[in-house]
């Protein structure tokens, strides 16, 4: 298996940087995540991988290969990399087998795909994504979940060394972009494959990438795995934009640790974890960061508050709470969920975590 090591990478269009000096890492077997929202880069560092973006400055290696350093600019067709796009950009005239067939590294058995639709290979990549018995049929013919399935099969089959995926599910409908997002890492996994994909969807990343990069304006903010980033946010922003999150004003007090604490808040007095660096001095103004599902409703214990409004979203709801003219969101379970107007008590299950002020 091969990794990929991205230093220092800087890409600009003319005179507009569109990379700042970013660092990557995906160990040999991992799929990496690049998320961010639109315009943040994800897309211009996967073409740079991939060789269709000159870099400006740093250093890609695929494995034990520099593609691009200072002076050096390996072209895509020899970094033996797979690329996966949004679309299923299928050969129309070619049946499944034959797309697949298409991709194998040999001219010979690319003259051999055109006159049979059971290369041996190809079948076999077919039926690990599950369309063996489709391997006769056009792309015309294919659902878009199938036809996405014979361009991963397709780019998997010149056993390259990673595998680009930009956006490969952002056409298709929900549960099938669940089902199928899930399928690819299972394949990619199974075939022993490093991979990389580009995605906006924060839980598409969450749940299918075994490392996340989130990137902002040109740059990395922070890379670690779904359970790093998700609970433990190199920022506000990072924790905003992967989840829901609660913000909220407070005053610190360290309970021995320097790093843990309490934030005195519109909740009360928190239990709370500083979450970088070196903790500030008590008393000193932070941001406390709670997730919805942190939030328990009730009577009793807590302190009081008032339901704003109730948005259900299938077997939980999301409710709007005013406590003390803050407005809170809690993720509640559907059934018994409060009603608009309710009087509730609001308390917080667990830890939070902390960060400066602004």
């Amino acid at each position: 298996m091969t990794g990929l090591s991205v230093s220092g990478l800087a890409v600009a269009y003319g005179s507009e940087r569109i990379l700042h000096e970013i660092d990557l890492v995906a160990a040999p077997g991992e799929l990496l995540a690049l998320v961010g929202p639109s315009g943040c880069g994800k897309t211009t560092a996967l073409r740079a991988i991939a060789g269709l973006e000159r870099a400006v400055t740093g250093t890609i290696r695929i494995g034990d290969r520099v593609v691009a350093s200072s002076g050096t600019h390996i072209p895509p067709e020899r970094r033996r990399v797979g690329w996966v796009p949004q679309g299923a950009t299928l050969f129309p005239h070619l049946t499944a087998a034959e797309n697949v067939a298409y991709g194998l590294r040999s001219v010979a058995s690319r003259r051999l795909a055109k006159r049979r639709a059971d290369d041996p290979e190809a079948r076999r990549l077919l039926d690990l994504v599950g369309l063996d018995s489709s391997a006769r049929r056009f792309p015309d013919e294919l659902s878009g979940g199938q036809a996405q399935r014979v361009a991963l099969a397709r780019a998997l089959a010149s056993r390259p060394d990673l595998v680009l995926l930009d956006e490969p599910f952002g056409a298709l409908d929900p549960l099938l972009r669940d089902e199928l997002r899930a399928s690819t890492r299972q394949w990619l996994h199974a075939e022993g494959m490093t991979g990389v994909i580009v995605t906006h969807d924060q839980r598409e990343a969450l749940s299918v990438a075994d490392r996340i990069a989130v990137m902002s304006d040109g740059r990395v903010l922070q890379q670690d795995t779904p359970r790093g980033v998700f609970l433990r946010p190199a920022s506000t922003w990072v924790a905003s934009f992967m989840g829901d999150a609660v913000l909220l004003p407070g005053r610190w007090a360290s309970r021995g640790d320097s790093s843990v604490g309490i934030v005195r808040c519109v909740l009360g007095s928190v239990p709370a974890v500083w979450a970088i660096d070196q903790a500030p001095a008590d008393g000193s103004e932070v941001c406390l960061l709670l997730r919805p599902e942190q939030l328990r409703l009730g009577e009793g214990a807590g302190v009081p508050g008032t339901v704003l409004s109730v948005t259900f979203t299938g077997y939980q709801a999301i409710a709007a709470i005013s406590v003390d003219g803050a407005e809170l969101r809690a993720s509640i379970p559907a059934v018994g969920a409060p009603e608009e107007d309710d009087a509730v008590t609001v308390r917080v299950r667990g830890t939070a975590l902390a960060y400066p002020a602004g």
